[in-house]
């Protein structure tokens, strides 16, 4: 009789279990701040491009941030930005994103981008020099943006409405 009844549950405990794991992989899957399709491009061949933004016929290959971790980083603790190179973060959705420079030691143009790649804002911001990073000043876009591009200060030839062209 135990054997009949455990012949029954066992494909049914089965069952339960699969459901389970797909329904925890599937929430985790839907919490992920990584960048949705397009944008994000997952290859297993050796992508030898460099992503590139241009604006005005200036164009900045670019590095991209766009998961929490990468966003969180930015450009802090280091010493210098190439010329013509710049980080563009890449946000789950158009928000007025503020930002901030403790431990970034040059001065940057920050451009807040709109989810149609047109230029919402522009400020030309120096480093924080505050020995507590809590004392460093916010810099707030004064519209909404899904991108923002960071390069060298007084590099980014654009002005406000201006279209962007991102290639990856």
């Amino acid at each position: 009789m135990i054997r009949s009844i455990f012949r029954f549950l066992w494909p049914v405990l089965l069952l339960i279990g699969a459901g389970f794991l797909l329904y925890w992989v599937w929430g985790h899957r839907l919490t992920d701040n990584s960048l949705p399709t397009p944008i994000r491009q997952e290859s297993t061949v050796k992508d030898i491009s460099t992503p590139t933004l241009t604006v005005n016929g200036k164009t900045f290959n670019i590095e991209v941030a766009d998961t929490y971790k990468t966003r969180k980083q930015g450009l802090m603790y280091r010493t210098s930005l190439a010329e013509n190179n710049g980080m563009f973060f890449v946000f789950p959705q158009s928000k007025a994103y503020d930002f901030w420079m403790p431990n970034v030691s040059f001065p940057l143009d920050i451009v807040w981008i709109s989810e149609d790649f047109k230029v919402v804002d522009i400020k030309t911001v120096p480093p924080c020099e505050e020995v507590e990073t809590k004392n460093c000043p916010f810099y707030t876009p004064d519209g909404k943006a899904k991108y923002v591009l960071e390069v060298n200060a007084n590099a980014f030839p654009g002005i406000i409405g201006d279209e962007v062209n991102v290639s990856f």
